[in-house]
């Protein structure tokens, strides 16, 4: 037994030991509930113990990502990636992928797409939550295609892959990956649902859903969520951030506020937070933009910056 089907034997026992523990705790027995996940431990330990070793391919896209990881990885990052696809490993194949995409295009031709709604084909590429780049195929192997309304002020990307090993349970599993951005235009900036250092994408789904019930139900998803936050109130002077909040929550704040406590903005993955104080927490605090001190009613008040990271 190579490396690679050790790791899948192994990752098979940890998650059979996680539900006979998850089973035994909803049935009361708490001691053997402790000894199943002493088990998952002892197992999770000898999974890392594993040497790392390169995988066999099974197919030709395997050996396409396994040659992208040794020309793009060097030295201990590429022995971290190696190891990483001895159970990542694709079950299904580009043409999979190629395949999902052409029913996204094909789509826009259909009667039931919502209407305004527009295909573009970006190929291969990369995303970062707002705008895709075209990459060669050689150095990519997600495939990107965007779902746009500029009536509805709605966009959604579209992150096609093929489905890792992991995903796979009794020989069944999806082949196609389909993830991937929603973003929806309020007052002229456009926002994401992708938490920026966090999550992979907005959504996930996989070849058995159609495209035209994907771009449905996100684009039902953005309009609801940006109805609902353009009846909400914007609040200025918070730096890097747009935050909104329901008009009834800004005499809340502000009693806060008046009582000493702090009133916080996070942003919606990583970044940089603020506090809002009437007092002046520490000497690393600076005072707050005027625009944010006439919106709560102060003539002064501080920004307490925080990592969110």
């Amino acid at each position: 037994m190579n490396t690679a089907e050790k790791m899948g034997e192994i990752d098979q026992r940890i998650i059979d030991a996680r539900r006979r523990a998850r089973e035994a705790s909803e049935a009361g027995n708490a001691r053997r509930a402790a000894a199943l996940r002493g088990v998952v431990t002892r197992l999770t330990n000898q999974r890392r113990a594993l040497p790392l070793a390169w995988p066999v391919a099974r197919n030709e896209d395997d050996a396409e990502r396994m040659e992208v990881v040794e020309r793009m990885a060097p030295g201990w990052e590429r022995d971290r990636a190696h190891g990483a696809l001895c159970y990542d490993i694709a079950r299904g194949t580009m043409a999979d992928v190629e395949e999902y995409a052409a029913r996204i295009i094909a789509a826009n031709l259909l009667p039931d797409l919502p209407p305004t709604f527009t295909v573009r084909d970006h190929g291969r590429g990369s995303h970062d939550g707002w705008h895709v780049w075209p990459r060669d195929p050689s150095e990519s192997t997600s495939r990107w295609v965007v779902v746009e309304s500029d009536e509805a002020e709605v966009r959604i990307v579209f992150v096609l892959g093929v489905a890792p090993d992991f995903r796979w349970r009794d020989g069944r599993g999806p082949r196609v990956e389909v993830g991937g951005h929603l973003l929806y235009r309020l007052a002229g900036s456009w926002f994401t649902f992708t938490r920026h250092g966090i999550d992979c994408g907005s959504f996930d789904y996989d070849e058995t859903t159609s495209p035209v019930a994907v771009v449905e139900e996100q684009s039902r998803r953005a309009i609801d969520t940006r109805d609902r936050r353009a009846a909400m109130v914007p609040v200025p002077g918070v730096p890097g951030l747009s935050p909104r909040i329901p008009e009834a929550r800004i005499a809340t704040d502000r009693a806060l506020i008046e009582g000493g406590g702090a009133v916080t903005f996070r942003p919606g993955g990583f970044g940089t937070g603020y506090r809002v104080t009437r007092r002046r927490p520490h000497r690393h605090a600076h005072p707050a933009p005027e625009a944010l001190c006439v919106f709560y009613g102060f003539e002064s008040l501080w920004l307490d910056p925080m990592d969110c990271d």
